[in-house]
């Protein structure tokens, strides 16, 4: 993965679902300030995220959604 798009995904797969999602969050607003996030989102887009990058930061997402779903 490009430096710039590891910028913005690196180490989240470690992360609970909830944590990795404010993480994201945070750090595409601080390559934002940096004038970095295009720059990030460009090799994404440019096929440099794949299916097995994405796999570990959703992976707990279905449980997540269901456990705030049963909180309302």
């Amino acid at each position: 993965m490009p430096r710039r798009a590891a910028a913005l995904l690196d180490d989240l797969d470690e992360l609970p679902y909830r944590d990795r999602m404010t993480a994201l969050a945070a750090r595409a607003r601080a390559l934002a300030a940096a004038g970095r996030l295009a720059g990030a989102l460009a090799d994404l887009r440019a096929g440099w995220l794949t299916a097995d990058d994405l796999r570990p930061l959703l992976a707990d997402a279905p449980a997540e959604l269901d456990a705030g779903r049963a909180a309302r």
